[in-house]
């Protein structure tokens, strides 16, 4: 166990994916990588936090590559806010963005570490997460370097600097814990005289069918495309943790979770059947939610919610900046209904450091900066992303104008209790896995095939991958 100042508080990515829910009406994107909207009017200067205090000394010049995936607002982000004022702090290391497309993120960040020229400074914006990049051996472990600075992570929750320990050894602090909730029109709902799903997490009336009732209540026309509207969208992923965990089902084991590697996967199961089924009568039972085809057509139009044809969003805590941009849009957000369980993925992202790098100490300057400091203060205000830092939560909770910051919180700090880290960032073998998963599931969500028939493939193919790696 590294040596570092634990808080006791305890609050309790991934294949190309076709943009389904409130991400992003530009296409594909990550559980973890979503793109960042433009930030609303209330964002922050970094330069109203109190500087860092001094990291370990990072000696001489050096120029540090921080390498990100393309995306407009986050790229922003990292030149306009964060390199002026770090580099202002730190004037002798430079800053030197290094971005790619999503859909090669992992391609470019493997290719650099086997060229001898590993990305100094990267987050988990692509495909693949933690478990992924410490068995490829892509990360440097940082033990030595935060106790020998003396790293204070007392405002980071013990399980938010835990979450990214292999082995136990620290390779990553997070930025940010995301969550997963329910998204919602709130007009839509006020025209249909639906009551707004709840905020309280241990509401025991907000229930699986409960949120069908309401769905059926806010659904005209599911036949007719050209005219639909629909009570509910699933946009959050099964395998990273989506419908199946609400059922009490999970494909991966607790020893895959353990070790950061799957040695097999169990997808056949009654658990995941009666999951995967509940999905798949909410489009051809229930007609509450669109089809594959119906998704997709809609998310062409932009964020689903301000279309107008989706009252309800199932989605990863991303969904909160996407809609921050949307000024004209009344929006709410609310607790997951239990189906047999309400646990829900969060999606930690932390900074690493590339093993290999030749500028560890001022890479570390500025992964300590990213996730103290003036750095998570920007996270919050100018990301709109929930700061790991506890102690800036409530600035976060203020920044929304549609959404009061005392439901924010209720929001949040209630999906805390529920939540685990998804697999697709702590488990290698996870995009193996979801990619035979994807495949095959479309022709299930169409229901063109048996839920049990199409997971008992899924089980002998996944497996097989598996064992390749």
């Amino acid at each position: 166990m590294f040596d570092l100042k634990l808080n006791t508080v305890k609050i309790s990515r991934r294949t190309f994916l076709r943009a389904a829910g409130i991400a992003s009406a530009a296409g594909l994107v990550t559980a973890c990588a979503p793109p960042v909207p433009a930030p609303s009017s209330q964002t922050s200067s970094a330069n109203e936090a109190k500087p860092t205090s001094a990291p370990a000394a990072a000696t001489g010049n050096s120029k540090v590559t921080w390498f990100m995936n393309i995306d407009e607002t986050r790229n922003n982000w990292a030149k306009n806010s964060i390199r002026p004022n770090f580099e202002k702090e730190n004037a002798n290391i430079k800053l030197e963005l290094l971005t790619v497309p999503w859909e090669e993120h992992d391609k470019k960040l493997f290719a650099l570490n086997a060229a001898g020229t590993p990305a100094d400074v990267f987050a988990q914006w692509g495909q693949s997460g933690g478990g992924t990049y410490y068995h490829k051996g892509l990360l440097l472990e940082i033990t030595e370097m935060a106790n020998a600075a003396n790293w204070d992570l007392t405002k980071v929750p013990e399980i938010l600097q835990k979450a990214y320990s292999f082995e136990g050894k620290m390779f990553g602090v997070p930025m940010y814990s995301l969550g997963s909730f329910m998204y919602y029109n709130k007009k839509m709902f006020e025209d249909a005289g639906v009551p707004l799903p709840p905020t309280d997490w241990e509401d025991p009336n907000w229930t699986w069918d409960e949120m069908i009732v309401r769905a059926k209540k806010l659904t005209k026309n599911p036949d007719d495309p050209t005219k639909a509207q629909y009570g509910l969208q699933i946009a959050l992923p099964d395998l990273y943790g989506g419908v199946p965990w609400l059922f009490g089902a999970d494909p991966f084991d607790e020893a895959a979770y353990k070790a950061g590697r799957a040695e097999s996967v169990k997808m056949n199961t009654p658990g995941m059947i009666e999951a995967v089924q509940a999905r798949v009568d909410l489009i051809h039972k229930h007609k509450v939610s669109p089809s594959p085809v119906q998704n997709e057509a809609i998310a062409s139009a932009g964020n689903v919610l301000a279309t107008g044809k989706v009252a309800m969003v199932i989605n990863g805590g991303w969904g909160i900046w996407d809609l921050a941009g949307l000024k004209d849009l009344q929006w709410g957000i609310a607790s997951m209904p239990k189906a047999k369980t309400n646990t829900i993925p969060t999606f930690s992202d932390p900074w690493y450091i590339g093993k290999g790098t030749k500028v560890a100490d001022a890479a570390f300057t500025l992964v300590r900066y990213l996730t103290t400091g003036a750095g998570q203060r920007s996270i919050a205000l100018d990301l709109a992303a929930p700061p790991a830092d506890q102690t800036l939560l409530k600035d976060w909770y203020a920044k929304f104008p549609t959404v009061s910051a005392k439901e924010l919180e209720q929001c949040y700090t209630g999906a805390g209790k529920h939540w685990k880290e998804t697999p697709a960032s702590l488990i290698y073998g996870y995009i193996q896995v979801e990619d035979v998963y994807n495949q095959i599931m479309t022709a299930v969500l169409n229901n063109e095939r048996p839920v049990a028939d199409a997971l008992g493939e899924i089980d002998q193919k996944a497996n097989a991958e598996l064992k390749k790696i």
